[in-house]
């Protein structure tokens, strides 16, 4: 009598656990090559946010400073008042004064008074701190990033830096009516809070130059004036 015996042929242990963590181990590296995918992406987003934020603001101060009536004066830590020619859509004119401030936590401030006029100041360009501020929470993602304000000013140009060859008795009206508004945003970025390094801080430039015809005009008068 002939016994046919039939062996079925299938995975051993040992063949089974290595298919396991063959498995596993590309799970896990897809895992890790999405989060940090992500992450880039987040921190690629946060980072044109704020260049769009920042930009926007320099931009809107620049055109402020351009119908200014007076000197801008520097009232603290990044905080100045400036007074500035305003008119309205019916085409009445009228000087205002505001006070410009930017914070960490709140972005650029315009105050009129002690009103809020950050959104309304600019007849409706938006400057949405929310977005700001949403961006500048470490906690997001665990990231271990952070973007703070490190510094602001509205300063004069100096002669040196104005046109060359110029007529020194303009020098003087020009310094005065002539300002840059700079900004610049600290990317904070720490492999842990406790390392006092800066050797992974990166900056981002902000500034604008702005021009006033009406204080240039004023000061070039006053300056005539004295002359007589």
């Amino acid at each position: 009598m002939t016994i046919f015996k039939k062996y079925i042929k299938g995975f051993t242990l040992i063949e089974m656990l290595i298919s396991i963590i063959i498995t596993l181990s590309v799970t896990l590296t897809m895992m890790f090559v999405y989060n940090q995918t992500i992450k880039k992406f987040y921190v690629d987003s946060m980072e044109y946010d704020i260049k769009v934020y920042c930009n926007r603001a320099v931009e809107e101060i620049a055109e402020l400073v351009s119908d200014i009536v007076t000197e801008v004066e520097q009232t603290g830590l990044n905080r100045y008042r400036l007074t500035f020619y305003d008119v309205d859509k019916y085409g009445v004119g009228s000087e205002r004064e505001i006070s410009i401030s930017v914070s960490n936590t709140d972005g650029v401030v315009i105050k009129e008074g002690n009103t809020d006029v950050t959104n309304t100041i600019f007849d409706g360009v938006l400057l949405n701190g929310d977005i700001f501020i949403s961006h500048l929470d470490e906690r997001d993602l665990n990231l271990p990033i952070k973007y703070v304000i490190s510094e602001f000013k509205i300063e004069n140009l100096t002669g040196d830096s104005l046109y060359h060859q110029m007529n020194p008795s303009r020098v003087r009206a020009m310094s005065v009516s002539s300002y840059e508004i700079y900004m610049q945003v600290e990317i904070q970025n720490k492999l842990s809070e406790n390392d006092g390094s800066t050797k992974f801080y990166k900056y981002l430039n902000f500034s604008r130059r702005s021009f006033s015809p009406g204080l240039y005009l004023r000061e070039k008068s006053k300056h005539n004036q004295n002359e007589i």
